[in-house]
């Protein structure tokens, strides 16, 4: 068979990581190769050592989207091919991203069919969001940057993805899909839980026999406020290890980090990931606009006393403030824990305005 290739897109913190991992966990009991491609802006990705913590062979495009850094994507792929032969590719590229229908479906049908079959390009769009924080903006006839963005995301789906329906009540969940069809009228909507399974098992059935998919119309955009949209936001990506005389609980430092964070930038912290890998598993816990949540787990009470450590931010702040925000977090471990940081390497900035490799 043919390797199948998906593309999940959707905002920041709309779970596309969570739900690549359960959607490959399914695959794979089905007896199926599964790999995964992940992107950022910067080095150092949660999502990528998320991935292999599940046991995932997974590849990474950094510096860029998949759009702006199209030749690093197939670059993946190939690696990826090469290395594991994969037979189902699931691939996300960076919240803030879009336009991909444009810059990523289309030329990867034109250019590089034969290396898979593009089977599939869905986006996600998270319940919470849709009857919190998007009621706040005019995704139906956008302005602003940020409106720009996220509603042409939302807009060039022909399939979206409801995504944490765990969280809300049924009455929230037909008020989230209401509102997205007001948005795109035009797209199937589907709920689905990365938590409780909901609409997972559809999904991958869907997916198992999905033809490869044919080329898409794409809709306008103003790159220039794309481009702003993505410049307000500061990226910060950091790595770091951490050991101790006497041993500690992971779950205490990644909670240490990730409500420090959240104390001192709220909801203007869009998502912020921390992940603390140890040699007995690992732990992801995630902020988005002030909500905290848990993706994987090890033995809460499992101490340890060396453990690496991931941190993941993107916020309306400038990228300095974010790093020194971290930085003086870590400090704080080495005071009030007794814990020794060693081999922080970090890399903050604004995203370089899109420009694409191609654009079909």
């Amino acid at each position: 068979m043919k390797c199948k290739l998906f593309l999940f897109g959707g905002f920041l913190g709309s779970g596309k990581t969570t739900l690549l991992v359960e959607l490959g966990k399914r695959f794979t009991a089905q007896g199926f190769k599964v790999a995964i491609v992940t992107n950022d802006q910067g080095d150092f990705l949660v999502d990528t050592a998320y991935a292999e913590s599940a046991g995932f062979a997974a590849g990474e495009v950094v510096e860029g989207c998949f759009c702006c850094n199209f030749g690093s994507f197939i670059d993946n792929l190939e690696e990826i091919m090469s290395r594991v032969a994969p037979d189902i590719i699931l691939a996300e590229p960076v919240g803030s991203c879009t336009d991909l229908s444009a810059t990523v479906v289309n030329p990867f049908r034109e250019y590089h069919r034969e290396l898979a079959d593009l089977c599939g390009f869905y986006v996600l769009a998270d319940i919470p969001r849709l009857n919190g924080e998007y009621r706040e903006l005019n995704l139906s006839a956008p302005v602003t940057p940020r409106e720009v963005l996220i509603s042409h995301q939302l807009r060039e789906a022909s399939i979206l993805l409801l995504s944490k329906a765990d969280t809300s009540a049924a009455e929230e969940r037909a008020r989230a899909a209401e509102y997205l069809t007001e948005i795109n009228p035009e797209a199937e909507l589907r709920e689905l839980s990365s938590i409780t399974g909901q609409g997972l098992e559809e999904l991958v059935d869907e997916m198992r026999v999905a033809p490869p998919l044919p080329a898409r119309n794409s809709l306008e955009l103003d790159y220039e406020l794309y481009a702003e949209a993505e410049a307000e936001m500061g990226w910060y990506n950091g790595s770091f290890e951490l050991t101790s005389k006497s041993s500690f609980l992971p779950a205490d430092v990644a909670a240490d980090i990730i409500m420090e964070l959240k104390r001192r930038f709220g909801r203007s912290l869009v998502h912020g990931k921390v992940l603390i890998s140890t040699p007995y598993g690992s732990l992801k816990l995630s902020l988005v606009a002030g909500s905290m949540h848990s993706d994987a787990a090890l033995d809460p009470g499992r101490e340890v006393d060396a453990a690496g450590g991931i941190v993941n931010l993107r916020g309306a702040a400038p990228p300095e403030e974010l790093s020194a925000a971290v930085r003086e977090i870590l400090e704080s471990l080495e005071t009030e824990r007794r814990l020794e940081v060693s081999g922080y390497r970090e890399k903050a900035l604004i995203p370089a305005p899109p420009q694409p490799t191609h654009r079909l």
